[in-house]
This record gives C-alpha cells, sequence and structure tokens, in this order.
C-alpha cells in the first residue's frame, strides 16, 4: 500500500481572487436587494398578487412625513414587511410608507388595480416612478367609484417603482392586492352581489320590526330597528355596494364612521336587552347599568369625534363592554318572564357582536390580515344576531298568546263552574220554598 501522500489538484484562492469574488458580490448585491420586493408580470398569470409579503415599509412614526423625505431614504431604512409584529395605533391620523417594484415582461402595457382592503386604513397617496428621483415620479389618484383602489397603468418591458401611504388606523398592517382589471371588475360584482343579499335580509327584518312596533307599540320593537338601522349604517360605511355612490364621503370621515357606528350598535344593543328581559322590573341594579353603559357609548362617540386620543378612550370602553355583555348573558340564565328557547335564540344573538368584536380587535393588532371577507364575514353575523332577536321576540309573543289563551280558557271555565253553582243554589233554594 503507497502511503505516500498526493498532491492537491485545488489552487488556494490568491489575494486577487478574492478582491475580484466581493467586487461581484458588491455588484450583485442591488440586484437580490431589490429583487426580494420584486413582482414580476407575465401574460400567464392571471390570479391577483398579494403584496403583503413583498413589500418594504418606513415607519416614520409620529412625524409628518412627506414624499420628498421618503424618496431620499436609504436601501437600510426600509424594512421587510414579514418584520411587523402584531401591535395596535391608537391615532386614525398614523400614516406608513411601504414600496415594491412591479417588472412588466410582457409585450402590451398592464393595465392593474392596486387594491386595499383593509377597511380600518386608507390610501392616503401613491407614486409610480421609473427611478427614485423625484422627477422622475407622478401621483395616482384613488378610484371615483371606490376611494381604496387604484388604477395603475404599467408599461411594457418596464420596472417601476410604486411607493404608498397608507393611513389609518391599521395602516402597520395593510392587505394589498394587485390584480388585472378583467379580474376585479368580476370579482367586484360577486361582493356587490353579497352585499345586496346581507344588506336586504337586514332591511327586510328592521322593516317587520318597526311595523309590529307601529302595531303593539312595544319598546323593544323600536329598540329592535333601532339596531337594524346602525347595522345598515355600518354597511354604508363599509361595503363597496355603498361606497361607489357615497363620493362625498372623505376616506377620513369614513375612517372615524367605522369607529363611532359601532359604539352606537352597542348602546342599542343594550337598550333592547334591556326591554327585552324586562330589567325595569327584575333586575334593578342590572337595568341602571346599562342605561350607563348606553350614555358611556355616547360620550365615547362624542370624545372621539372631538380628538380625544384613542389610548385613553378605548380601553375604559373595552372593560365597560365585557362587563355589560357579562350581565346580558346572564340576563339570559335568570330571566322567568320568557321560555327558555327565546333566552337561547337570545344568547345567540348577543354572542354575535362579541365575535365581530374579537375579529375587529385581531385585525386592529394585525393577528390577522385585515380583508374585505372579514367585513363580509362580519355582517353576516349581524344578519345571524338579528334572525336571532327576530325569531326571540315571535318565540316570546307566541308563548305570552299561549299564556293569554289558557288563562282565557281558565276564565271561561270558572265562568261556566259559577254560572252553574248559582243556578244549584237557585234550585236548591226554589224547593226549599216549595
Amino acid at each position: 500500500i503507497d502511503n505516500t501522500p498526493r498532491r492537491s489538484n485545488k489552487r488556494p484562492l490568491t489575494a486577487r481572487s478574492r478582491l475580484s469574488a466581493l467586487l461581484i458580490l458588491f455588484m450583485l448585491f442591488p440586484i437580490t436587494a431589490w429583487a426580494k420586493n420584486t413582482i414580476i408580470i407575465t401574460e400567464e398569470h392571471t390570479e391577483a398578487f398579494n403584496l403583503n409579503d413583498h413589500m418594504e415599509f418606513y415607519d416614520p412614526g409620529t412625524q409628518q412625513t412627506n414624499f420628498n423625505t421618503v424618496a431620499q431614504l436609504k436601501n437600510q431604512q426600509w424594512q421587510s414587511t414579514k418584520s411587523l409584529s402584531p401591535s395596535l395605533i391608537f391615532s386614525n391620523h398614523y400614516s406608513m410608507w411601504f414600496r415594491i417594484i412591479i417588472d412588466n415582461k410582457t409585450e402590451n402595457p398592464q393595465s392593474l388595480v392596486l387594491i386595499n382592503k383593509n377597511p380600518l386604513s386608507d390610501i392616503a397617496s401613491i407614486y409610480i416612478c421609473k427611478s427614485l428621483e423625484i422627477s422622475n415620479c407622478k401621483t395616482r389618484e384613488s378610484n371615483k367609484d371606490n376611494q381604496e383602489n387604484v388604477l395603475l397603468d404599467i408599461e411594457s418591458n418596464t420596472s417601476q417603482i410604486i411607493i404608498i401611504e397608507i393611513s389609518g388606523l391599521n395602516s402597520a398592517f395593510p392587505s394589498i392586492t394587485l390584480e388585472k382589471t378583467e379580474t376585479y371588475n368580476v370579482k367586484i360584482y360577486n361582493q356587490k352581489l353579497v352585499s345586496g343579499i346581507i344588506n336586504g335580509a337586514i332591511l327586510g327584518l328592521t322593516l317587520y320590526a318597526l311595523l309590529l312596533a307601529i302595531k303593539t307599540r312595544q319598546s323593544m320593537y323600536y329598540s329592535y330597528c333601532l339596531l337594524g338601522f346602525f347595522n345598515l349604517a355600518t354597511a354604508f360605511t363599509h361595503q363597496r355596494f355603498f361606497i361607489s355612490y357615497t363620493n362625498f364621503i372623505n376616506n377620513e370621515l369614513r375612517a372615524d364612521f367605522s369607529i363611532i357606528i359601532p359604539l352606537f350598535i352597542t348602546a342599542s344593543l343594550a337598550k333592547f336587552i334591556r326591554d327585552f328581559t324586562e330589567t325595569k322590573n327584575n333586575n334593578i341594579l342590572i337595568d341602571l347599568f346599562l342605561k350607563l353603559y348606553m350614555a358611556f357609548s355616547i360620550i365615547i362617540a362624542i370624545g372621539f369625534l372631538l380628538g380625544i386620543s384613542a389610548a385613553i378612550i378605548l380601553p375604559p370602553f373595552i372593560i365597560a363592554s365585557i362587563i355589560a355583555t357579562t350581565c346580558m348573558f346572564y340576563l339570559c340564565f335568570v330571566s322567568q318572564s320568557h321560555t327558555r328557547s327565546s333566552m337561547a335564540m337570545l344568547a345567540i344573538g348577543i354572542s354575535m357582536p362579541m365575535l365581530s368584536g374579537i375579529i375587529t380587535l385581531s385585525m386592529a393588532t394585525g393577528i390577522i390580515t385585515a380583508e374585505m371577507e372579514y367585513m363580509h364575514i362580519m355582517q353576516v353575523f349581524d344578519v345571524i344576531e338579528m334572525m336571532m332577536f327576530s325569531m326571540a321576540m315571535l318565540n316570546s309573543v307566541k308563548h305570552l298568546e299561549n299564556q293569554q289563551a289558557r288563562q282565557a280558557g281558565l276564565a271561561l271555565e270558572a265562568n261556566t263552574i259559577s254560572e252553574a253553582h248559582n243556578r244549584l243554589l237557585a234550585h236548591l233554594n226554589h224547593e226549599l220554598r216549595t
């Protein structure tokens, strides 16, 4: 066996080779840095592009920042959106900047729609740049029929930088997609169809309760109508079915309404539970607390309109809402004035706003991505809530009618027995006389 060491054919890297390798990596670094936030458009791709995981962001904090400042930022100051962690932004005027590169590899210009699906934030401004020089950038306005979307025209065989300013309570967690115009139009039609069905169901239940309120003059029907009205107002604020007809409402006012209207919904829900369970006669302490909770909800809404920080007014409201919800569920278990089936339906109806609140808080903190599909789910919860309350009232009315019929039968039977007893006494009296 030959144990003599053999020479290796590998040559050690010289200083010149190492320097050449470093120069190549240095030249390729900008390409790799831009490649991580680039979307490539091809003829074969027809699905929507989800930009959330491909964008880079810049958080200016509480400072007012314009595009001139953002355009001069270095690449190191931009961070990947994957590094965003769940947090809560209490200011509805908070803004963050995002950027992404769109590379059109086709031979034809592409008409694309940039969609912000997050109902808690809005596209404040958007810039299309051929380079990061301000002179090579132009602004684009949002569509007239939908202030959450922007139409982009990308030239053939070009790469353009898109810089987006997102403002609102949920600006740190946008849900932005890029779709071709044809696909977008089909989705909008389907969304309007779903919205029309949801709105029709809530409107029908509200009108039915209004007719019953006019006929019976019972306060619980008026409270039900008030609850249905504010649920419709929520749809009026968020759904694209109505957004196309409300161009006069700007994004900032729409964001304010998206917070104020749910406050009135909680107040009207508390009033309905008070009237349905008759807490004024059965539980005076809970009745007093629900009255205070209704007044507190209205005060919170006024304070938000006056510009008081949400960091001050939201925590006590959340605590009060948890206590009020607990009291409502307690009434469902202890109330004796209605059947158990009615109270079970009432409890299911109360749980629907609670589920909507959990989804809203999850979207606001970035735990789940805020999209319009979640808004449809919450509006389905509103329909279930209205249906459960309507069935509870109908069941309660039938139970009351059965009780009244039973009491009427017992009264008729008592009258018959009384008449028979009187005839017997009269007959005995006659016999004794004769």
